[in-house]
């Protein structure tokens, strides 16, 4: 598990990758348990002098941890061979009562097995503020969204971000900067030296991404995968841009949900797009592969909506009225955007009002769904 501290004293192992607290803020704490959850088999701190925060926890099949977040710390720990060893850092910004003096970049960091080694770790990022979504939060915590997912059989990881302006790296064939603050989408190799595709994703108005799902997560020969993204986007431009390809949405009122389908091999191309079109508030915040060998590419994504969704069916279980949703979706490829199949709504009856902010979604082998989340405050609408 990942989160934050506050300062010194959190329980750190024998050997572990860093056991002191290193100032600012506060910094992530990493721990790993056993399956039990009665032992505590390593616990480290990572972090600089200013404030870190945890975005997203990925293992790869070795058992390898990779963490993604951002940070303020010109001195936050990088590895000689990694893809980026300075900061960029940003416009001085506090979000959600965090004080990030300097800006931020994004981080991603590799420790091993054991917890006593950094495998890698580097920075990511340009001149303006970069993993942070400050313009399309609403809930507490959501300036603080993003994953990571990383392909099985030697394949790279693949990262969903967003980026407050321009200098995020891209690579060749990459979309710059569009224009508001835009979402990123990253490939880098195991090593974080590399950086195999990058590029801008979104509108002329404002975008976000949030999660990322593969449909090929086991890996294959080519590494190729196709991959779906999940977020928000409040624009006035009918056109979302990946890498060189563009296609048209249509986005109205307030935030609307947004759903990408790509395809990776060599380079990022895009193959559907769609946004909610709901006059009210609506974002999605996770996307899942319903199976692993799920050829239909049917995906489960988890959001928010305030206009009175209803559920596709009296006899699928929720609470009528209610402002959050589970709903599956299936790629499209002939329309380039994606179908509605279920849709199952829930919370407290009252769709003016957010109950829940989100923070975890699982679709298992047998397509069951597990979700987590919080309410209460200091969330904006969460009594």
């Amino acid at each position: 598990g990942g989160g934050i501290v506050f300062g010194a004293g959190y329980p750190t192992t024998l050997g572990a990758v860093d056991t002191t607290f290193s100032g600012g803020l506060f910094d992530v704490a990493l721990s790993k348990f056993s399956a039990d959850g009665t032992q505590l088999l390593w616990s480290t701190y990572l972090g600089g002098s200013n404030v870190e925060q945890p975005h997203s926890l990925e293992c790869d099949e070795d058992g390898n941890l990779y963490v993604f977040g951002i940070t303020g710390s010109s001195d936050f720990t990088t590895t000689p061979e990694a893809f980026d060893t300075s900061f960029g850092g940003g416009t001085p910004q506090i979000y959600d009562f965090l004080s990030f003096s300097a800006g931020t970049d994004i981080f991603v960091a590799a420790i091993n097995a054991k917890g006593d080694s950094l495998i890698a770790s580097t920075y990511l990022g340009g001149g303006a503020n970069d993993g942070c979504n400050a313009e399309l939060a609403f809930n507490y915590g959501d300036v603080f969204r993003g994953e990571i997912e990383i392909q099985r059989n030697g394949g790279p990881l693949f990262l969903a971000s967003s980026s407050l302006g321009a200098g995020y790296p891209i690579t060749s064939g990459g979309k710059p900067h569009i224009g508001g603050q835009d979402g990123v989408l990253t490939v880098l190799g195991r090593a974080l030296d590399t950086l195999y595709t990058s590029t801008y994703v979104g509108t002329k108005g404002e975008d976000a991404l949030y999660s990322i799902a593969l449909a090929e997560k086991q890996g294959n020969s080519t590494n190729s995968t196709r991959f779906f993204l999940a977020g928000s986007v409040d624009s006035d431009s009918s056109f979302l841009f990946l890498g060189s390809d563009s296609l048209q949405i249509s986005v109205i009122g307030d935030q609307n949900g947004l759903l990408i389908a790509g395809h990776y091999h060599q380079g990022a191309q895009l193959l559907a797009a769609d946004a909610t079109y709901d006059p009210g508030y609506d974002q999605h915040y996770f996307i899942e592969i319903n199976h692993p060998s799920d050829t239909a590419s049917v995906i489960t994504v988890m959001g928010q909506n305030k206009s009175g969704l209803l559920a596709s069916d009296t006899t699928i279980w929720g609470q009528p009225g209610s402002a959050q949703y589970f709903r599956q979706y299936k790629h499209n490829p002939f329309s380039l955007g994606f179908d509605a199949l279920k849709t199952a709504v829930w919370g407290s009856g009252q769709s003016a009002q957010i109950d829940v902010s989100p923070t975890a979604l699982l679709v298992d082998y047998c397509g069951n769904l597990y979700f987590s989340g919080w309410g209460g405050s200091p969330n904006y609408e969460g009594e």
